[in-house]
């Protein structure tokens, strides 16, 4: 995935020269390195606050390889620290970066990838400085939320990582269940979530990513193999399919259907 963000800062047409170029391996990779991270859409940074406190989550269900980190805030942001607690109790700060620059973001890559078992807890701590003493605060005066636009704000700590491809037992499930889990489901406004079944069993897309096939552990709970990612199919008293809860590294979205029932589901 490429994204690129624009500015109007000149007031007149302008010529994008970006470039991308691709080369392609003669084989498969031996191992996926996934992006992800611990965020916090939820915030509020209060006008005039110098040193607000955020902190996101992110749960390791798989033993897994970290292999880079990129703190990621707007032109509040002061500070991030990555703290790892362990399945024994113990924590370890893996990155601090005291002194956060929106115009330089960098990217921490590790010596070697750095092991983080099952069970440990990734807790990102972000400051943010929304006071006139901060000279890049587009307005102390505003409080402020998350938003894409530079004069808002983000709280994201990105990782990228290796895990094993999941070797979670199958579930057999009835074809004519997953006909009914078929659908479209709105993550977000504007946003949705496409289901499909193809032959005996269920794959997924969205706007802008791949299509992947989920497997199912129960009747109603499925897995991705190559992404920590679980998705919960939720049925009201009548049976039939309201919503699908996903699961990513321990933050859930609801994503409510908004397609229509399927024939077997109005046959009911």
């Amino acid at each position: 995935m490429i994204q690129l963000h624009y500015s109007k800062t000149t007031g007149k047409v302008e010529k994008d020269r970006t470039s991308v170029g691709l080369v392609f391996y003669k084989s498969a990779p031996d191992q996926i390195i996934q992006s992800n991270g611990a965020l916090n859409h939820y915030f509020m940074i209060p006008a005039g606050d110098a040193n607000h406190e955020v902190k996101a989550c992110y749960n390791f269900k798989q033993d897994t390889e970290l292999v880079t980190l990129m703190p990621h805030m707007h032109k509040r942001g002061k500070d991030m620290r990555y703290d790892v607690i362990y399945p024994d109790g113990h924590s370890e700060t893996i990155l601090n970066v005291p002194s956060y620059s929106f115009s330089w973001q960098s990217m921490y890559r590790f010596d070697k990838p750095l092991l983080i078992p099952k069970g440990s807890k990734l807790i990102v701590t972000a400051h943010y400085d929304n006071s006139a003493r901060n000279k890049f605060n587009p307005d102390p005066t505003k409080t402020v939320r998350w938003g894409d636009p530079t004069y808002d704000e983000m709280m994201v700590g990105y990782i990228d990582y290796i895990v094993k491809a999941r070797d979670k037992v199958t579930a057999k499930i009835d074809p004519a269940i997953l006909d009914r889990y078929a659908g479209e489901y709105e993550i977000v406004p504007g946003r949705t979530l496409s289901i499909q079944k193809s032959g005996d069993s269920l794959v997924v897309g969205s706007k802008g990513f791949p299509t992947a096939p989920i497997f199912a552990e129960s009747e109603t709970r499925f897995f991705f193999k190559a992404v920590d990612v679980d998705l919960t199919f939720v049925k009201n008293d009548k049976g039939e399919v309201t919503e699908v809860i996903i699961d990513n590294g321990g933050r859930q979205f609801h994503a409510k259907r908004i397609a229509p029932r399927s024939a077997d589901e109005k046959s009911q």
